[in-house]
């Protein structure tokens, strides 16, 4: 299945106000996201899932609680197992983290970047860009999700550094 190019389009976007990368979980539900979307350095992420660091994640706990947009400065207080700290080895040094609810859905979003914090206008272009993939994907099938997923590989291991494709 061929995505639309609006999805393809909005999804690169994003990508290019995460320069560390991106977690997107879409359409939450008690068992997990129907659609996951994860752009973050491969070292990191494979600490994060060895060490079951998600429901220590203070942005995780913060999203399914919330609907806005909070900066990860302001849950730095509330992380006793350090990942955020940790994170910031990898990168992810200053970020946010949105959550959503339309159309009875939540879709949350954690982006981080080394260098500075996201500005007003990132953020609510983000906000944007998060809100129309949330629309696009509400009633997305497995072949949409396969051809999701390629592309989150894509963005994660660009053609020229001659990474295989994951299907």
């Amino acid at each position: 299945m061929r995505l639309a190019p609006q999805i393809v389009e909005n999804l690169q976007e994003l990508a290019s106000f995460c320069p560390k990368g991106f977690a997107l979980g879409m359409h939450m539900r008690f068992a997990g996201a129907k659609v996951i979307l994860l752009t973050y350095p491969t070292a990191w992420v494979t600490i994060y899932d060895a060490e079951g660091l998600l429901p220590h994640d203070p942005t995780v706990r913060w999203a399914m609680a919330n609907d806005g947009m909070i900066d990860w400065t302001d849950l730095s207080g509330d992380d006793p197992k350090q990942v955020m700290t940790r994170a910031r080895a990898f990168g992810l040094c200053y970020g946010f983290t949105l959550s959503l609810t339309q159309n009875g859905s939540r879709s949350v979003l954690g982006t981080g970047r080394p260098d500075r914090p996201y500005s007003t206008p990132e953020k609510t272009r983000i906000r944007e860009l998060v809100s129309a993939l949330h629309d696009a994907t509400l009633n997305c099938g497995d072949e949409m999700q396969d051809s999701l997923d390629r592309l989150s590989f894509e963005l994660t291991h660009p053609v020229e550094t001659g990474s295989p494709s994951p299907r």
